[in-house]
């Protein structure tokens, strides 16, 4: 009976991974081995690790609940020491809805941290990220391990309590909206980890558009140094705020705000997969050097970024081209000529889209519109 019941749970966890799966690695240059890999890993190193820190509670505080307790804890402090208890509100309902807050930030520094530490695992190894995009489909693939996990343990839990007519419910609803908030959560902070693994390019790229790294000569650190810091944590910062939002909300019952969350990430994912500088191969390294001298060539990234910063996207194109016949692995000067790409077809669409909406359109529109009738 256990090993059926088992078997069920497997293929409901199944249906909503292999169509998640499906969509990941069909876009992938990168090995689909590589990437089933790394989903194994999401489904044992972050799921165990996590699962791991609740047992380990669980066994020395029996009968309790991991986050519900440290969040009761916390919110009793915060009542009891400090201001807030002062304050005139309604002590009961500040607690309650302070737990929820709690809780979800408990879940999303942990539950994110585990996913992209498989990003760190993989980078020390054998799998080559060598652009944007490859890091971050890792982390999808991390994150469709974590939730197929996950998934597992939720809906046995469903069955063994006799919930049955919850079942099917639970089932939907994790199936689409958590699995797509883990893999939104997780996809922005493995985009910011590629970001910041290519720090060096990056860094630099941003610095001949006119980005200067006061902090890095305070501390006495590199702009690259720097660069790659704030990047990791950027990604950590979102992915934490937003999966303790979406926790925050599902818990309130303010599910439409959720599935309005889930749309406008997978947008975003989309765009930042889209991206051509994403999809520069930034990772090989080569021993080919320039045949320009090293301050002329400066001089010419500074005015690259000049123009780029001005909109003069066909010049930076120009001039890219000519200085990669010189320095043709510059990875500098390739995210130059794809920034100004973008920057062209984003400039395109705004026009496109302008012209679909303006006034005047929509007059002579009318205007033709009652000379027909």
């Amino acid at each position: 009976m256990e090993v059926l019941k088992f078997i069920v749970v497997l293929i409901l966890a199944l249906i909503p991974a292999l169509l998640w799966w499906w969509q990941i690695q069909k876009s992938s240059p990168k090995s689909k081995k590589n990437l089933l890999i790394v989903f194994v890993l999401g489904v044992f190193l972050s799921t165990g690790i996590v699962i791991g820190i609740q047992f380990l509670w669980i066994y020395y505080h029996p009968g309790t609940y991991f986050y519900r307790e440290i969040a009761a804890a916390v919110t009793d402090f915060l009542l009891d020491q400090t201001f807030i208890g002062n304050l005139d509100i309604n002590r009961d309902a500040f607690r309650v809805s302070a737990i929820l807050a709690i809780m979800g930030i408990m879940v999303g520094v942990l539950e994110e941290f585990f996913k992209w530490s498989v990003l760190l695992v993989i980078d020390r190894n054998k799998f080559q990220i060598t652009s944007i995009n490859d890091a971050l489909r890792y982390s999808l693939a991390s994150a469709l391990g974590f939730a197929f996990a996950e998934n597992i343990i939720y809906f046995w839990r469903s069955i063994e309590a006799g919930e049955f007519g919850n079942l099917f419910a639970q089932v939907v609803l994790r199936s689409t909206l958590t699995v797509a908030g883990h893999l939104i959560f997780s996809g922005i902070a493995g985009y910011f980890y590629g970001v910041g693994k290519f720090a060096k390019p990056l860094s630099e790229h941003a610095f001949w558009k006119g980005t200067r790294y006061r902090f890095a000569g305070l501390v006495g650190i590199s702009r690259e140094t720097q660069f790659k810091i704030v990047s990791l944590l950027t990604g950590l910062g979102i992915a934490i705020i937003a999966h303790a939002s979406f926790n925050a909300l599902l818990d309130l019952d303010m599910i439409g705000i959720n599935f309005a969350m889930i749309a406008v990430g997978i947008l975003f994912i989309l765009y930042l997969l889209q991206r051509r500088g994403g999809r520069l191969v930034l990772g090989l390294k080569t021993q080919q050097k320039s045949t320009m001298e090293r301050k002329a060539e400066e001089v010419i990234l500074e005015l690259m970024g000049h123009w780029i910063n001005k909109g003069k996207y066909k010049e930076v194109i120009e001039i890219g081209d000519r200085l990669l016949k010189r320095d043709p692995l510059n990875p500098v000067i390739h995210i130059f000529i794809a920034e100004a790409y973008q920057n062209i077809e984003l400039t395109r669409a705004t026009s496109v889209l302008k012209t679909l909406f303006t006034e005047e359109e929509y007059v002579e529109r009318e205007s033709l519109f009652k000379k027909k009738r």
